[in-house]
């Protein structure tokens, strides 16, 4: 069997990188601005965000203590951060009714309307913030 873990992150740094680029540029900070509330370079900041890094065994996925990082200098919730950047959601032990609905409701739809309810996801929580 084929190990993608490693090549995991990589894939989803594509949409991350997008993700917390828009989320800087909403806040109206300017790279260095962002990367000095992370305590990062900008430098790395800007391989994040351009979902490349030039050095040679480092993945363009950051680790959780860079995304605890971010989640404080953006206000967002760390969770969202973590799955956006591709590492597992942490599962509550038990769902209440009306999650367990939401979750059958969204897995009705075809991987199209699943993006699109996710993204409407992503804004109630962000605009409830």
């Amino acid at each position: 069997m084929l190990d993608c873990s490693k090549h995991e992150g990589r894939l989803m740094a594509s949409a991350f990188n997008v993700y917390i680029k828009a989320r800087r540029i909403e806040r109206g900070l300017s790279i260095r601005e962002a990367a000095a509330r992370m305590k990062v370079s900008p430098s790395r900041l800007g391989e994040l965000e351009r979902g490349k890094t030039y050095a040679r065994d480092r993945d363009t996925r950051p680790g959780r203590d860079l995304i605890a990082r971010m989640a404080a200098a953006y206000d967002l919730p760390e969770a969202v951060l973590l799955v956006e950047a591709g590492y597992p959601a942490e599962r509550p032990p038990e769902f209440s009714p009306e999650i367990q609905q939401a979750i059958a409701l969204i897995n009705m739809l075809t991987p199209d309307g699943r993006k699109l309810a996710l993204g409407l996801l992503r804004l109630l929580v962000e605009q409830g913030r």
